[in-house]
């Protein structure tokens, strides 16, 4: 009886044994997994078609000078500006209201041009004023930089003052462009 109470402990000290000897022999093993992701640079100004027209009536009083009552309230509301890059740049250009009657005239007394000043904003923060005055036909533009932003943008468009010169008769186009580009 001795001896198998000899191997039967003998069985056991060798199984302990490689038991502690196994664990302290296996450390722990694992891998760590960089995830990693990008994001691009987007502006949009709201859900608006890409080009609209606005028509102006009775763009002179009875005396044939111009009426700014015409442009009063002519807010160019572009809905939700957002851009969710730090260096997004902006361009507002304005051009001025032209006749398409290119007759002599007497410039004393007449304009076939009406200048306009356009104040425009993004989210909430004002862009330098643009006016066309003085400038070329083809318009003035102004450049600017805007940070991250949602908001609305509108542009407020007035005419400059022609004093007491009467305008010529004919269809008068110009236009207002606001656009954004995005950055990183």
């Amino acid at each position: 009886m001795m001896k198998r109470i000899l191997v039967a402990s003998a069985a056991f000290v060798t199984v302990a044994a490689m038991t502690s000897t196994a664990s302290a022999a296996s450390p722990s093993v694992g891998s760590t997994f960089a995830i990693n992701g990008s994001v691009a640079a987007v502006c949009s100004l709201g859900n608006l078609p890409g080009s609209q027209t606005v028509t102006l009536t009775n763009l002179t009083n009875a005396d044939g000078t111009l009426n700014t009552a015409a442009f009063s309230g002519l807010s160019l509301n572009l809905g939700t500006v957002w851009c969710n890059g730090s260096h997004n740049s902006a361009t507002v250009t304005a051009v001025p209201l032209v006749s398409d009657q290119t007759g002599t005239f007497d410039a004393s007394q007449f304009a076939n041009r009406i200048d306009l000043t356009l104040n425009a904003t993004f989210g909430g923060s004002t862009f330098p004023v643009v006016d066309t005055a003085g400038g070329p036909t083809t318009g003035k533009s102004v450049n600017g930089t805007v940070g991250i932003v949602e908001g609305a943008a509108a542009g407020n468009v007035t005419p400059d003052a022609l004093n007491s010169l009467k305008l010529v008769a004919g269809t008068y186009s110009g236009s207002v462009t606001i656009s954004v580009t995005p950055g990183v």
